[in-house]
């Protein structure tokens, strides 16, 4: 992509809110919106100073349930920063979530913001390929139920959909994910070991 790209599809399905069960509709607008140098003194996790580019995805949704049409919205702006250099990968540095839910009719009228930092350390060649090794996702494809079988200690697992947003965040304490409830398509797996960190492809079939 370069720079001022923008791209806006539609969505569209079912929402469950405790008893309360509708559907949505709404639009996705992703652009590249940005790029620099990005600086972060980070103590908690480590600082970063290099060039980055920032993608930008505003996702707005309309609420229904039953006959009431357009009962509540929900509006959210993510903005995600990649590292742009030749050794970065165009690696994610960076990701800031911003979401509005705002339903009248429950009371309901509040913004939940949420920072992620990913680690952008690469692992060398042949330690990225004993950690790959190490580790397998079965069965892939897979229909309900995903197992990821390693020799190392999973410490917490978390998919993400093709467009980079974290669908499950899991510690992985009954070794299995269910995952019958994901549509159709290409998921990623970042799987923390007391090894290291690995990214893992699969297809929900």
């Amino acid at each position: 992509m370069n720079f001022g790209y923008s791209n806006t599809d539609t969505t569209a399905g079912t929402y469950v809110y405790g008893m309360y069960l509708g559907t949505f509709t709404g639009t996705i607008t992703t652009t590249f919106d940005a790029y620099g140098t990005l600086n972060m003194n980070d103590t908690g996790f480590g600082s970063f100073n290099d060039n980055a580019s920032r993608l930008k995805t505003v996702q707005t949704i309309s609420l229904n349930y039953g006959v009431l049409t357009n009962v509540g919205t929900v509006t959210q702006t993510t903005y995600n920063y990649y590292n742009t250099t030749n050794n970065g990968s165009n690696s994610l540095i960076l990701r800031n979530h911003t979401t509005t839910v705002n339903v009248p009719l429950l009371g309901i009228n509040q913004t939940i913001p949420q920072i992620e930092r990913f680690n952008t350390m690469l692992l060398g060649t042949e330690e990225s390929e004993w950690l790959s090794n190490q580790i397998q996702i079965i069965p892939n494809p897979a229909e309900d139920i995903l197992t990821i079988k390693s020799k190392q200690k999973i410490d917490y697992v978390s998919i993400s959909d093709i467009n980079g947003r974290v669908i499950i965040n899991s510690n992985y304490s009954e070794n299995f994910l269910n995952i019958s409830y994901l549509e159709k398509g290409i998921y990623f797996a970042a799987i923390k070991t007391n090894g290291g960190m690995i990214l893992k492809k699969f297809i929900k079939k």
